[in-house]
């Protein structure tokens, strides 16, 4: 079902929970309304190998190279797509220009990001080159369902620790193998002292924090300290976003220009209700990158509702832009009415190279996925949104903090989109995470399959709810 492939992990990092038994990402199961639209929309715009098909149990899977994809008929549970800070998940492609020509000849609506840099500097959003930049197209399934199509294979010596130019000779995601031990151990302690200045940081915001007399304040913001606060504006997410540039001066003149200490109160501010925590979605570019395609999308309080209203036809609406198609006249998104004498353009993915959740407190959700599942945390660039990266063996996991849109709690685990892992020992997995629910409370909330049940299988949630299963290959 899959192709045959290296994992990542790293023998130099050591892992927790049930870490050294789960060896990698198997598949994930998506909820759709129309089996027969969505296994087209997969087979023949995203060309993925159908494997099985059963019209009569209303489901299906098809291969994405190095995992599966499988679709059930049920509830969906999509993005309203009012900007790009969405659950998705990325496909590799050896050239993303190629895949974007390859969309528009099929007329298929989509959106470049141009954020992420190929691991240091700066991405084209920030006025660093195009060159440097990853290529990501977002676009949507009948459901809704946001993919990203990416050459984000060109960040994979970066995220994997590569120095000293070191680079990944001849590596195709998912296929080839890779020496990822070179920078193990200093990656490692990275990852351990950013948790720790996470626990640090967050015990140290629940203590009050009062400004400083206005006597003792001093007269000007420092303006080394105000620059970066108001460069961290731009960061979707980022506490400076909830406070107008002269606020954050005021502030910073409160805490006696401390960073830490303004930082604190800009947190007692919201706490208080003086202040509404917001996030201020980063723009792109619709079809195109040219300034009259960009689009800015609208503001949103931190907490707001995600879930498409509308999801008749989620296809026809590109995030922020709403198509207005005469059905009479206009192709369906994804017909083929190319000129006769234009030949298709080749597009094939290489792999899956990550699934993206958006979560409310990336601290909170990277002690799951290091503690509970037992993935090791990855290099990640520095681009306009807060997160983290993990890897799950074959397949990356990304972080993005946000407003999460997880099935709600009363759903069974096996009637909401799911992402399996593969143990090696099933009992022992279970086992450790009947132990690790008496750490974490009812947050993993963990639904046994029942003995008579010829596959033995468990589902378990993170802090937002989004459900994670455990089986065997």
């Amino acid at each position: 079902m899959m192709e045959k492939q290296h994992l990542h992990w790293n023998p130099k990092i050591p892992r927790h929970g049930i870490g050294q038994n789960l060896t990698h990402i198997r598949h994930s199961t998506f909820f759709v309304s129309d089996l027969r639209k969505s296994v087209d929309f997969y087979s023949n715009i995203m060309k993925f190998k159908v494997l099985t098909m059963d019209k009569e149990n209303g489901s299906a899977t098809l291969s994405m190279k190095n995992m599966v994809l499988e679709l059930k008929v049920g509830a969906t549970t999509a993005f309203a797509g009012e900007n790009l800070i969405v659950g998705h998940i990325s496909v590799d492609v050896p050239d993303s220009k190629l895949a974007f020509d390859y969309l528009t000849q099929k007329k298929v609506d989509f959106e470049i990001n141009v954020s992420v840099p190929k691991g240091i500097g700066k991405a084209e959003s920030e006025g660093g080159s195009s060159d440097n930049t990853v290529g990501q197209a977002f676009i949507r399934d009948p459901d809704g369902y946001y993919l990203e199509i990416c050459n984000c294979h060109l960040l994979t010596d970066f995220v994997l620790g590569l120095t000293n130019g070191q680079l990944l000779d001849g590596y195709q995601e998912g296929v080839q193998s890779v020496d990822t031990t070179y920078a193990a151990s200093k990656l490692f302690v990275k990852a351990q002292l950013s948790k720790k200045k996470l626990k640090r940081f967050n015990s140290s915001s629940s203590d009050v924090v009062e400004p400083l007399p206005e006597s003792d304040r001093p007269k000007e913001a420092n303006p080394i300290i105000l620059k970066n606060f108001i460069k961290r504006r731009a960061v979707y997410g980022d506490i400076c976003q909830s406070f107008t540039e002269e606020q954050l001066g005021q502030i910073l003149c409160e805490a006696g220009n401390c960073a830490a200490t303004a930082v604190l109160l800009m947190k007692e501010r919201i706490k208080k209700g003086d202040a509404t925590k917001i996030y201020r979605p980063p723009a792109y570019y619709v079809g195109k990158v040219e300034e009259t395609t960009k689009y800015s999308p609208v503001v949103l309080e931190a907490g707001a509702d995600e879930k498409g209203k509308d999801m008749t036809a989620p296809a026809e609406m590109s995030a922020g832009v709403l198509h207005q198609k005469n059905a009479s006249t206009a192709p369906a998104q994804g017909s083929d009415d190319k000129n006769e004498d234009e030949g298709e353009i080749p597009f094939e993915i290489s792999a899956v190279n990550h699934i993206a959740f958006i979560v409310s407190d990336v601290g909170k959700s990277s002690t799951f996925y290091s503690d509970v599942l037992g993935l090791q945390q990855v290099k990640r660039p520095n681009f306009d949104r807060h997160g983290a990266w993990f890897t799950g063996g074959n397949v990356e996991i990304h972080l993005i903090l946000g407003n999460p849109l997880a099935p709600p709690r009363s759903t069974r685990g096996l009637e909401a989109n799911t992402t399996w892992f593969v143990v090696e020992d099933f009992d022992a997995a279970k086992s450790k995470l009947i132990e690790l629910a008496a750490d974490f409370g009812e947050d993993i909330q963990l639904e046994m399959s029942s003995a008579s049940d010829e596959k033995k299988f468990l589902t378990c949630r993170d802090a937002d709810g989004y459900v994670f299963g455990i089986c065997t290959e």
